[in-house]
């Protein structure tokens, strides 16, 4: 899917879309979009972008930034989220950043708050096969997990400058932006922190893995994106 200047949505247009991301839903070919630190009325929530439509807003409450108080995805608002995260039964997770949570809703419209405790300003969230949850807190140059069913723990990456997006694969391992170390490192599962080998990368940011084990990475310092496919030399997409 590809999404170029400034797209319909709402009724009005796309301001600060700060992620995308494709369901993991099976027979699922929707885009999401998680858009903050918006200036118009259609802001602070996340949108779905089903193929070849228009979006619609789905989580949140376009109007303006919240405190987080709402029950419902009807009554919430948002406030600068900066991530989201869509798991296999199609339950969205959201980094509300401003308010210093992640939220999860269901597709009924159940929406809670995941027990993670401390979060600064969390940015990054992704959702593993086992609905084991993640969050990138750059102020803290931390990772966080929340296993399904259990209590927060530190993801053990070491030595992180400003931290921003999370990636997790089929495998269980962990990929993250380490951005302003410019590099991209993987915890696998098991296993001990490695930097990517292969990667050249400047101020990385958005990142994902796609079943296959190619990684794509958004670098921020040269507005690119490139690719490095499992096994191969990285590329330059276009």
């Amino acid at each position: 899917v590809k999404l170029t200047g400034s797209q319909p949505y709402n009724g009005s247009t796309w301001i600060e879309a700060n992620s995308l991301v494709v369901s993991n839903k099976a027979g699922s070919d929707t885009v999401y979009v998680a858009q903050g630190l918006a200036f118009t009325a259609a802001a602070d929530g996340v949108g779905v972008w089903p193929i070849a439509s228009y979006g619609t807003l789905v989580l949140g409450n376009a109007g303006g930034q919240g405190t987080g108080t709402g029950a419902t995805p009807a009554t919430d608002q948002f406030n600068a989220p900066a991530s989201l995260a869509v798991d296999t039964s199609g339950d969205f997770y959201v980094a509300d950043t401003a308010n210093n949570r992640v939220c999860e809703v269901t597709p009924a419209g159940v929406q809670t708050v995941v027990p993670f405790t401390g979060l600064t300003n969390p940015v990054g969230v992704a959702v593993d096969i086992f609905s084991n949850v993640y969050v990138v807190c750059p102020a803290q140059n931390a990772v966080f997990e929340m296993p399904a069913g259990g209590s927060q723990t530190t993801v053990a990456f070491t030595g992180l400058h400003y931290p921003t997006a999370i990636a997790v694969d089929t495998a269980g391992d962990v990929f993250l932006s380490d951005t302003l170390n410019n590099r991209v490192l993987e915890l696998p599962f098991g296993g001990s922190q490695t930097t990517v080998a292969g990667l050249n990368v400047a101020l990385p940011a958005g990142l994902c893995v796609d079943t296959n084990g190619d990684i794509f990475v958004v670098n921020s310092a040269t507005n690119s994106v490139v690719e490095l496919p499992a096994g191969g030399s990285q590329i330059a997409l276009t």
